[in-house]
Formats: structure tokens, C-alpha cells, sequence
């Protein structure tokens, strides 16, 4: 699949599954972050500032840690939810990841963090 993420600078940076997935690890591997550019529009989850996330022909705004926890398929539950709720059509949050009656996540690459 073919992902997109946009920054406030309007600089589209291309990934597909793999590729984005190695360059968000970085950031748990203690190597140099992905550069994302500055955040932009509001997070459809928490309302802080965030980058567009384009992923089968869906858009959804999402900060840095919320786009990190999507990649590895480890959204808190309440995360999980609000975002169901904002983009119900957004592949990776389907029942291949996510249990869509309770929310949890079913092949979390990471350790799914408590619910903020």
C-alpha cells in the first residue's frame, strides 16, 4: 500500500507498509527520527497538532505518537475508537489489527500502551 504523510510544509513524503514502518522505528531504536517537517492541522484523535496521513485513498490527521502507534498497529483502545469514530474506512484500523467490538489491538508490533 502506498502511504502518504504531509507536513505543514506541504512536503509529501512517499512510503510504502515496510519503508514506513523501519523509518518510524527508528524512533524506538534511538536512531534519528523520521523527519515529518513541523505539524500542521489538528489530530482528528487528541486535537494537537498533526501531519495528513493518506493510506488507500483515506485522509486522517494524526500527530507523530499517534502515527507511530497506527503503524504498529498498537492504538490504545480509546484511540482506537475516536479514530474508528473520525475514519471508519482507514485500512489499517480494520479487523485484520483490531478487534472491532472491544478495540484492541490483535497483532500489536509494540506493547499497546494504557488508554490516555
Amino acid at each position: 500500500m502506498n502511504i502518504e504523510i504531509e507536513g505543514a510544509d506541504g512536503k509529501l513524503r512517499r512510503f510504502d507498509d515496510d519503508a514506513l514502518l523501519v523509518a518510524m522505528a527508528g524512533d524506538y531504536a534511538g536512531h534519528k527520527p523520521l523527519d515529518l517537517g513541523e505539524p500542521g492541522p489538528a489530530s482528528v484523535i487528541s486535537g494537537e497538532p498533526g501531519y495528513r496521513y493518506r493510506s488507500g485513498g483515506v485522509e486522517v490527521v494524526l500527530t507523530r505518537r499517534e502515527l507511530q502507534h497506527l503503524v504498529f498497529h498498537a492504538l490504545p483502545v480509546a484511540w482506537y475508537q475516536r479514530l474508528k469514530s473520525a475514519c471508519p474506512e482507514l485500512p489499517e484500523i480494520g479487523a485484520t489489527f483490531y478487534d472491532a467490538n472491544s478495540g484492541r489491538a490483535l497483532q500489536p508490533k509494540v506493547k499497546v500502551p494504557r488508554e490516555d
